[in-house]
């Protein structure tokens, strides 16, 4: 089947194992456009002492080959950034293995694209414009998101989204065939992003300014940087500065009550205006 990952489409088999049954929010994402990756999964459960050793390895980067080769606990992948094409064995085919896969599929080629950044966010639309709730785990994203919903916007996803860089200028959020807590837009769908706030729950709703270096930091902090490898990390770090660059990032305390949606439609409002001008 190919399968829509944000910027990317990904033509994915397993050995004639039917694959939408594992998730479901996967059947969704099922596109009829031509694939600019290929996945090919093996089944093979791998013996105890192998997996004991792969289990520890940290990933190798060959940068040059453009090759990443990865070890999970339940999965080890070869990504070929150049070729396109992913060969994975994973000990048992599972919507936890399949999901896992999936993550790093989006973010390796991305990545290597340079084309966008995987963000630990939740995601409203509103007025065809998407706003992302940035945070720590724990410190409400899914909440407000959930509350934003509530209060009239539509909500996109509730712990990941990705956000693509395009050559317009512009920042887009694409929704993700990725299980999460409260499922959102189950399918393709790309909403420009106006606004992300780094979020914390308190006695008020209100929104502040944040500098431009504390805007990057709050931007890197929500980054999804899986694989630890010093040519990822400085490709994630120039787009997280570009994104902070093309969106604004705010402060937003909150009240657990949907009336806190006010106070971000008058600051989207206020962006809306300050960039006409």
């Amino acid at each position: 089947m190919n399968l829509s990952l944000a910027t990317l489409v990904a033509r994915i088999e397993a050995a004639g194992q039917a694959l939408e049954p594992l998730s479901p929010v996967v059947s969704g994402f099922v596109v009829d456009v031509p694939a600019d990756v290929r996945v090919d999964i093996t089944v093979r459960r791998r013996r105890l002492d192998e997996w004991r050793v792969e289990r520890w390895k940290k990933p190798e980067v060959d940068v040059n080959a453009g090759v990443v080769e990865l070890r999970r606990a339940d999965w080890t992948g070869v990504f070929d950034c150049r070729s396109r094409h992913v060969a994975a064995v994973v000990d048992e085919l599972s919507w936890m293995s399949f999901d896992s896969l999936l993550r790093w599929v989006v973010e390796v080629f991305t990545l290597h694209d340079r084309t966008g950044l995987v963000l630990h966010a939740s995601a409203v639309e509103s007025d065809g414009q998407a706003v992302l709730f940035l945070g720590r785990s724990g410190a409400g994203k899914s909440t407000a998101a959930a509350l934003a919903a509530q209060a009239g916007a539509g909500l996109l996803a509730d712990d990941v989204i990705f956000v693509e860089l395009a050559d317009d200028g512009q920042a887009y959020a694409h929704c993700l065939p990725f299980i999460q807590r409260n499922q959102g837009y189950q399918g393709p769908r790309v909403v420009p992003v106006i606004a992300m706030y780094s979020i914390a729950q308190g006695p008020r709703d209100a929104v502040s300014a944040l500098d431009l270096s504390e805007q990057l930091r709050r931007t890197m902090i929500a980054t999804t940087l899986s694989v630890r490898d010093p040519y990822f990390a400085r490709v994630s770090f120039s787009l997280a500065e570009d994104l902070s660059r093309r969106v604004p990032v705010r402060r937003l305390e909150f009240r657990d009550s949907q009336d806190f949606w006010a106070a971000v439609c008058n600051d989207i409002g206020v962006l809306a205006v300050e960039s006409v001008d």
